[in-house]
């Protein structure tokens, strides 16, 4: 999510609205794991046509009625220029590091989407970007989620390489229209965030997990929950006394975001992941008394 806000004069409108007993993100039609409500500002229980805003002062929830008006509203967007310059193959692997993807804009909507946002962002836009769309032969493209090319935009009479293994630019001096270029040049690039994340860049991701901790109805001990309800990882406090899963891929990793991102795209389906010191645990199947993590690591779970 990205913000430019000059003066704030009030609280904020962010995209999260229900009837009091159930709330619903509006862009992914998904429940909340997530909150961050102001003491005494729950969701009054069952009003009808509730939506939530963002404090002001300190940034927590607060609920209102959706007739309520207020000065601003949190619009988000997923892309996220980069301001060095690598070779197409160094950016795609730098988005996903991040459980990023290089953009894919398949839609004229989306491309004014993404130049908004380096526009936006106070970005040296005398740059070219690198996005996620790529060639073979030259002349058929396709996006990196395997997507045909259906809606483009070329500078005009572009493409014109035929050459193998071509990769696709915005182009600064072009209004950053695109120009299929070798993939050993340099330039910025263009990330996104996933469309289907089970594992979002949010709280039970990035924080610091000190959360306090109790023990899940039915365990023995081995597993405590961290932070609150429906969280997606838990703490392990003793040894496994019951026979143990392995998991099905081990990989390099520096982050635990990357780490999800690896689980979310190996093409076996990932159910649980485990990241310790530079290592990435992926496991297809997960009971809370059947896992080989040491003492002291802590598993996500798709929940």
């Amino acid at each position: 999510m990205f913000v430019c806000v000059r003066t704030l004069t009030g609280d904020i409108w962010i995209g999260l609205y229900g009837n009091g007993a159930y709330l619903t993100w509006q862009n992914m039609l998904e429940s909340v794991v997530y909150t961050d409500w102001k003491p005494g500002h729950t969701v009054p229980n069952p009003v009808a046509n509730v939506s939530i805003a963002v404090d002001k002062v300190d940034g927590t929830w607060v609920s209102k009625t959706k007739s309520t008006r207020l000065p601003h509203a949190l619009c988000q967007h997923n892309y996220m220029p980069m301001s060095y310059s690598v070779d197409y193959q160094t950016a795609k692997q730098d988005c996903e590091m991040n459980a990023l993807e290089l953009a894919m804009l398949p839609t004229h909507e989306m491309f004014t989407v993404a130049k908004n946002a380096i526009v936006y962002q106070g970005m040296d836009v005398n740059n070219d970007f690198w996005i996620g769309l790529t060639s073979k032969d030259g002349i058929s493209f396709k996006w990196n989620d395997g997507t045909d090319l259906t809606e483009a935009a070329w500078i005009y009479g572009e493409p014109t390489s035929y050459a193998i293994n071509q990769r696709v630019k915005l182009v600064y001096t072009k209004g950053f229209d695109w120009d299929n270029r070798a993939a050993t040049e340099t330039s910025l690039f263009l990330c996104q965030y996933p469309t289907a994340n089970h594992y979002p860049i949010s709280q039970d991701i990035v924080e610091g997990l000190t959360a306090g901790v109790s023990t899940p109805t039915g365990n023995t001990g081995q597993w405590h929950v961290g932070g609150t309800n429906s969280s997606r990882y838990f703490h392990i406090d003793k040894t496994d006394s019951f026979p143990t899963t392995p998991p099905y891929l081990t990989e390099y990793s520096r982050t635990r975001i990357y780490c999800a991102y690896l689980c979310l795209h190996h093409g076996t389906y990932c159910t649980a992941f485990v990241f310790k010191t530079e290592q990435c645990l992926i496991f297809n199947s997960y009971s809370s008394l059947n896992t080989t993590p040491d003492i002291g690591s802590v598993i996500w779970v798709w929940v």
